[in-house]
């Protein structure tokens, strides 16, 4: 038996949990779309767009074309639009929207490096952005995203500040899967404490939240970070049983790619 602890991470504005490196076959023909909108359309917003969007398909097996093709889409939309003021409405949060992600997912790339100070800036960047647009779904993810950061960095009370931020726009949305991973990264916050009661409590309640809207993988990483927290209070049976019980769903979910 291998001992597992997932620590989930956000990215575009959701929770995503990969379990492998490569792109599926329905995702190739959305890639070549979009590869196709950036070298056709002569709409610099679609454009832009078409890039940042490519990153949510490429990053996992090509995470080194994260950066420039965000960084692509920044530069589209600052050649075209130096204010955004007067801008129909509809027009303006599309790009404020493409905008933020792109910065997010900079800063998640560089957190990923551990360019700490790099992270934070494209971060609060990406919020400043967020708080504009009212975005609780962006904002949400952003602040997440540098809770877990201070929490690597063993900032304690900085990451508690920013999870309960993130907690408060999933609360306003509504978001039962987001609480779910809320809970996921408390959970790991309360670990690094020792305080295993405490951790287990969060996972169990993740694992409540990810049932209700049925994501296996969240279900999956709480049931196995319960038993993480088992085998670290010396209960292997506990622990065991847990274990097995995740990875049956993550058997389950491989079998199905």
């Amino acid at each position: 038996m291998i001992f597992m602890k997932n620590t989930p991470k956000i990215f575009l504005g959701v929770l995503l949990i990969f379990l492998s490196s490569f792109v599926r076959a329905d995702d190739q023909q959305i890639i070549d779309s979009l590869w196709g909108v950036t070298k056709n359309s002569t709409d610099i917003v679609d454009k832009a767009e078409a890039y940042v969007t490519l990153t949510e398909y490429l990053y996992v097996a090509y995470p080194d074309t994260v950066i420039p093709l965000c960084e692509i889409a920044i530069e589209l939309i600052d050649s075209e639009y130096e204010e955004l003021e007067g801008l129909d409405s509809t027009l303006q949060n599309r790009i404020l929207s493409i905008q933020s992600t792109a910065f997010n997912n900079i800063g998640y790339m560089y957190d990923t490096q551990g360019q700490v100070s790099s992270a934070l800036d494209k971060y609060f960047l990406a919020i400043k952005i967020q708080e504009k647009m009212k975005d609780n779904r962006g904002l949400s993810s952003s602040y997440m995203n540098i809770g877990y950061l201070y929490k690597q960095q063993k900032d304690y009370e900085s990451a508690r500040q920013y999870y309960e931020k993130s907690y408060q726009c999933k609360i306003a949305l509504k978001d039962t899967g987001g609480m779910g991973n809320y809970f996921l990264n408390l959970g790991g916050y309360f670990e690094d404490f020792q305080e295993f009661d405490s951790a287990r409590y969060c996972y169990r309640q993740s694992y409540k939240f990810f049932e209700v809207v049925g994501f296996k993988l969240g279900i999956a990483s709480a049931l196995n970070n319960i038993g993480y927290t088992y085998k670290n209070g010396t209960n292997i049976d506990s622990a065991q049983f847990y274990y097995e019980k995740a990875n049956i769903i993550f058997h389950e979910i491989k079998s199905q790619e």
